[in-house]
C-alpha cells in the first residue's frame, strides 16, 4: 500500500501516556521531511490532547497542515494522520526512501 510506505509510523502503544493523556501513534506525510518529523514528534511528546491542538501547535510552521484521527471502532490505539501539506504527497525520490 503506498500510503503506509510514505508514512513514518512513530511507535507508541494505548499505554503510553504524556501528563495522564494517551499519545498518540503518528503516520506522518511526508516522512523525508526530517525537520516535519521532529516538530511533530516533540507535538505529539508534549502531551497535546486531540488532533486539532496539535496542528494549532504546528501551524506556524506548517500553514496548510492537517491532522486527522483515524476512528476504527475495534481499534485499541489513538492512530492520528499528520498531513504536512494538508494532503498526501509522495516521498521525494532518492530521499529517506
Amino acid at each position: 500500500m503506498p500510503a503506509v510506505r510514505a508514512s513514518l509510523y512513530v511507535s507508541s502503544n494505548h499505554t503510553d501516556y504524556v501528563g495522564g493523556l494517551v499519545r498518540p501513534v503518528l503516520i506522518l506525510n511526508p516522512r523525508d521531511d526530517h525537520e516535519f518529523v521532529d516538530r511533530a514528534r516533540a507535538a505529539a511528546a508534549s502531551g497535546v490532547g486531540d488532533p486539532l491542538a496539535m496542528a494549532d501547535l504546528l501551524r506556524a510552521w506548517y500553514p496548510a497542515i492537517v491532522v486527522r484521527p483515524r476512528e476504527l471502532s475495534s481499534e485499541p490505539d489513538v492512530v492520528w494522520y499528520v498531513y504536512r501539506d494538508g494532503h498526501w504527497i509522495p516521498a521525494r525520490s532518492g530521499q529517506g526512501g
